[in-house]
């Protein structure tokens, strides 16, 4: 079966030092690269439901 091939896209997003670092100990303790960390979080937050602040 063959996989999906996936368009990359290069950008520049600036984050909390605290935030990056963490991120990048995850990849370390994970065997895995920074990239894949960052997209799989975006992924994960994408898929939950947008709250809704409307009342009633």
């Amino acid at each position: 079966m063959k996989s999906k091939k996936i368009e990359l896209i290069k950008t520049t997003l600036r984050l909390p030092k605290h935030l990056l670092d963490a991120c990048k100990h995850r990849a370390i303790d994970e065997g895995r690269n920074l990239q894949e960390i960052v997209a799989d979080a975006l992924e994960a937050h994408m898929k939950t439901k947008i709250k809704s602040d409307k009342k009633g």
